[in-house]
């Protein structure tokens, strides 16, 4: 697998909070990813020859599936009332990609709960590359249920007019297809980026890549049922920082030290931290 991304770039030009003209945000100096040791171990098992791997599993198995229920349900809506050719009538979503998450700022007290006490720390803006569409790297977008409706009624609506403009138009409305554009793409990308209110203060960014079962690179993952991942790798220079969380100062001082002493063997001398969870 390649060990570069995208930043896919969309504007849009809607009145909603969510639907507005917005570019894609810029890569922060910082992204974390929560583990646990053995995650760790794995994921930087190569890091003095290959540099770090991720798995990015199939977004088909993903532990939450209203994540993929809000996107699709736009996708869905769109397909159903809007008679049209476009790309979004062969675009699959979720069914062909997979994804890697990261969280942006301070770690939430539930991530090391929910995924694992160690933070891998990342500085990923100089390994970035311009792509196409949706497969790439994104930052999550945050919706209510109770919004998820009105936005997919007013993307419809807008869709429905820029054809409409199009359709009626005697020569070609070049303002037109690029609106059009940007509706479509950024409807690809929603499929990917929707993430319910309730999560915004993860602050979520993805690495996107396609991945079909068939292909001859697809892994599956030992664990019952199994899963399809494929490898991600990126640059040793990257690595920021590993920081462990613990409630144990003592418990907490000897897994810094077996993380220190792992990346020693590795030739890998980079901080590794100890924060102290205090119960409130």
């Amino acid at each position: 697998m390649s060990s570069y991304y995208f930043i896919f770039v969309r504007q849009t030009y809607y009145e909603h909070n969510m639907i507005k003209e917005r570019q894609q945000a810029g890569v922060p100096s910082r992204l974390n990813h929560h583990t646990t040791f053995e995650g760790l171990k794995g994921i930087l098992s190569e890091v003095d020859s290959k540099g770090i791997c991720f798995r990015a599993v199939s977004n088909r198995y993903k532990n939450d599936d209203q994540e993929i229920r809000m996107g699709e349900y736009m996708l869905k809506h769109i397909r159903e009332n809007i008679s049209f050719e476009s790309s979004l009538n062969h675009f699959d979503g979720y069914n062909e990609s997979a994804s890697i998450s990261f969280i942006e700022g301070e770690s939430p007290k539930k991530m090391a709960d929910d995924y694992g006490r160690f933070r891998i720390e990342l500085d990923l803006r100089n390994h970035v590359r311009l792509g196409l569409n949706t497969f790439g790297f994104i930052d999550c977008e945050y919706v209510s249920k109770e919004d998820l409706k009105a936005y997919t009624i007013e993307y419809t609506s807008k869709y429905k007019e820029c054809i409409e403009r199009l359709e009626s138009s005697s020569k070609k409305d070049i303002d037109g297809i690029i609106e059009m554009i940007n509706i479509i793409n950024d409807l690809k990308y929603k499929v990917y980026a929707l993430k319910e209110s309730k999560w915004a203060e993860e602050n979520e960014w993805r690495i996107i890549i396609p991945l079909k079962e068939t292909d001859p690179d697809t892994l599956w993952t030992e664990s019952k049922p199994s899963k399809p991942y494929k490898n991600f790798h990126l640059p040793k220079e990257c690595l920021l920082a590993v920081t462990v969380f613990s409630k144990d100062e003592s418990i907490g001082t000897s897994e810094r030290q077996e993380v220190e002493q792992y990346l020693r063997e590795k030739n890998c001398y980079i901080p590794i931290k100890l924060v102290i969870i205090r119960d409130k």
